[in-house]
């Protein structure tokens, strides 16, 4: 099994990053298997973080995780705490026997740093 480690994750508008880690959480693998890693919106438009579309994560017995940066957008804004996802498929369809993905998607939690609450006073 192949998936989001954890699958839940928080940062701070200001951070500038937040590193998703995917991994082979069972099994093993004796050949390739070939992972495509995406973003996609939620609450949070795709100007506040890094989208990317279909990055290849290629697991096999010697490489079994991956730490993948996804930007995160500073502005000066004032909003709500917003989220977006992160998700696995296959690259192969059919997709391989006995490898499964879960989870298969990470929800990213980015409080604003804006906001009257997050702000220190001086």
């Amino acid at each position: 099994v192949i998936g989001f480690d954890p699958d839940e994750y928080s940062v701070m508008e200001d951070s500038g990053e937040v590193l998703l880690t995917v991994k082979v959480l069972s099994g093993s693998l004796d050949s390739d298997v070939t992972v495509l890693f995406s973003t996609q919106q939620g609450s949070a438009a795709s100007m506040d973080f890094e989208e990317i579309g279909y990055m290849p994560l290629v697991f096999n017995s010697s490489v079994t995780s991956y730490d993948v940066p996804i930007a995160i957008a500073q502005d000066s804004v004032r909003e709500e705490t917003e989220h977006f996802f992160a998700r696995l498929q296959f690259s192969q369809n059919p997709p391989p026997q006995r490898i499964g993905l879960a989870p298969d998607t990470a929800t990213v939690e980015v409080t604003d740093t804006d906001c009257e609450k997050h702000t220190q006073k001086l």
